[in-house]
């Protein structure tokens, strides 16, 4: 911001140095172009700021001790979640739709950082990016919540955050992702499935 003060300032004198070889007839003329000029300048110096992504976010707790971030296929959490349980086939049928899914694991234990902390954390910011609650549960040493941003006519992406006093995992799963879908996993019978993204720990 501070450049482009200076920036301003020094177009403002070289136009005044110019301003004073003109005639006076021609002044307000040279006034209205050369400010004209300079708003353009301007503009084409401003560059609007990338909006933050989920990527974006899980980076921010690189540097946390006992945090890591990686990228699964789809293909292999399908194969890895699989175990034929209530809501298994519902889950199937929404990883179907995924093209990335993305994991942030921390292991809170003996760390300085309490696990809930990152919790907390992790959906605020989550909050501040449009991502909206779809399902919370919270037991006295247990958080979980399934959150999602839409797209157009469906979401396109959703996360999963839990965590316990030793223990967080927050995925995400990017894609165009039906409602339908969701709703049928967010079923209380059935949402209990996606508690066991926990064996993403590695």
């Amino acid at each position: 911001m501070i450049n482009k003060f200076v920036y301003l300032a020094e177009l403002i004198l070289r136009v005044n140095s110019v301003f004073c070889m003109v005639k006076k007839g021609k002044y307000l003329l040279f006034l209205f172009v050369s400010l004209l000029l300079l708003s353009v300048s301007c503009s084409e110096k401003e560059v609007k700021q990338a909006p933050v992504t989920t990527e974006d976010i899980f980076l921010d707790f690189k540097d946390v001790k006992g945090m890591a971030f990686f990228n699964v296929p789809p293909s292999l959490v399908s194969l890895f979640m699989k175990n034929g349980n209530e809501g298994d086939k519902e889950f199937q049928e929404l990883l179907k739709d995924m093209k990335k899914i993305s994991v942030l694991r921390y292991k809170g234990e003996g760390q300085k950082i309490p696990s809930m902390s990152i919790f907390d954390d992790l959906d605020s910011k989550f909050f501040d990016n449009s991502f909206h609650d779809l399902a919370v549960i919270k037991q006295s040493d247990k958080k979980f919540k399934l959150k999602a941003i839409e797209g157009e006519g469906d979401f396109r992406e959703l996360i999963v955050i839990f965590s316990d006093n030793d223990y967080l995992i927050c995925v995400s799963f990017v894609g165009k992702i039906e409602y339908q879908k969701v709703a049928n996993l967010s079923d209380p019978e059935k949402i209990g499935v996606l508690k066991n993204l926990e064996r993403l720990r590695l």
